[in-house]
């Protein structure tokens, strides 16, 4: 199953908002309910219009192709291979000549 990057914008940004009001709820030290709702629909206003605005910008990228995306994931597994490769060689050298030099 293929999930967009939109769909996992979303589900980064639910879970942000469920963090976020059970921290608001945990650090409220007023028991009036009043503050704390006054102080809850502050914060979902402010949340709303910054999470709209990041919609919005959201539909101004321009989104790789399928073979872009490709071409992009290889030159990156090429890319780990070789310094994996290259930090596996010198372990191997410094770990050979420590161990000369230790014994």
């Amino acid at each position: 199953m293929l999930i967009s990057g939109m769909t996992v914008v979303l589900i980064v940004v639910a879970l942000a908002i469920v963090g976020l009001i059970v921290a608001l709820a945990a650090t409220t030290r007023s028991a009036n309910p009043s503050d704390w709702m006054a102080r809850l629909t502050d914060w979902v206003s402010t949340s709303t219009r910054f999470f709209e605005e990041c919609a919005g910008e959201l539909r101004k990228v321009s989104w790789p192709t399928r073979d872009e995306a490709r071409a992009a994931t290889i030159a990156v597994i090429i890319g780990v291979v070789i310094v994996g490769l290259y930090l596996g060689a010198l372990d191997l050298v410094l770990s050979f000549l420590l161990t000369r030099v230790m014994s």
